[in-house]
């Protein structure tokens, strides 16, 4: 198991099944249940059953979505973040095109998981914006929960860690009314000192994470984040900082 992989035990009603270790690995997360029947086992996901016999293997990473962070202790205590949206290398807090009414129905959906799995750590929910069905768990934080570095009382991070340790977990509440995060692509910079200079005298305000120690042409290497209160502006401001930091844009 990774190292950020969350505890997962098993569910209820154990002694109806055969001890068998399922990795569902196409919904890239180790769950590690050690329940079968008879190899028709229906692993109940809120209100959608995912057989799993029929789950398709070939799953391919979603462009565009909702997605849910949600973090659980082990004594059960859990917290949900708002539910954003994502489209590529975009993601903004709170979801844009959602009504409340239907970010609280899938925040429920998170939260039901969670404790259905017994889940001990943080672990991202990811949601269709066509259909809103559930399409993918992500048990490593991601670039889609990044956002909650810089825009949240609690990080992710921090949540999966308390989490892990049974602590109780921190405020999910957003630091200001939007938050926008924006991957960072590699270009031809191979010294990133002089892009730095422009991006954070041009906004004093914008955080950076580089996750790399070279740059790597056309991959990710970290990205940049705004709070605040027009998304909007946000938007245009963190893709500025992005595009300066890969050598699309020089002024």
């Amino acid at each position: 198991m990774n190292n950020y992989s969350p505890k997962v035990a098993a569910l209820n009603s154990v002694e109806f099944f055969k001890y068998y270790e399922i990795y569902l690995q196409q919904l890239n997360i180790n769950y590690e249940i050690i329940n079968k029947i008879d190899n028709k086992f229906d692993f109940l996901i809120s209100s959608q059953a995912i057989k799993l016999d029929k789950i398709d293997l070939n799953f391919k990473e979603e462009s565009s979505g909702f997605v849910v962070t949600v973090a659980r202790s082990k004594q059960g205590q859990i917290v949900v973040y708002p539910v954003a949206s994502f489209i590529e290398h975009e993601v903004i807090t709170p979801a844009i095109n959602l009504s409340d009414t239907k970010a609280s129905s899938l925040q429920s959906e998170a939260i039901k998981l969670a404790s259905k799995i017994n889940l001990e750590g943080a672990i991202e929910v990811v949601f269709s914006n066509t259909t809103n069905e559930l399409c993918k768990i992500n048990s490593l934080p991601t670039f889609l929960s990044l956002w909650t570095l810089d825009g949240a009382n609690t990080s992710i991070f921090e949540n999966h860690i308390r989490g892990l340790l049974n602590l109780p977990l921190g405020s999910p509440k957003l630091l200001d009314e939007k938050v926008v995060t924006v991957n960072v692509i590699g270009g031809n910079y191979s010294d990133m000192y002089r892009p730095f200079l422009h991006i954070m005298a041009r906004d004093p305000e914008l955080k950076v994470h580089l996750y790399q120690k070279e740059m790597k042409f056309n991959e990710v290497i970290g990205h940049v984040s705004l709070k605040g209160k027009i998304t909007e502006d946000l938007l245009e401001r963190t893709h500025h900082a992005a595009d300066y930091l890969n050598g699309k844009i020089t002024e």
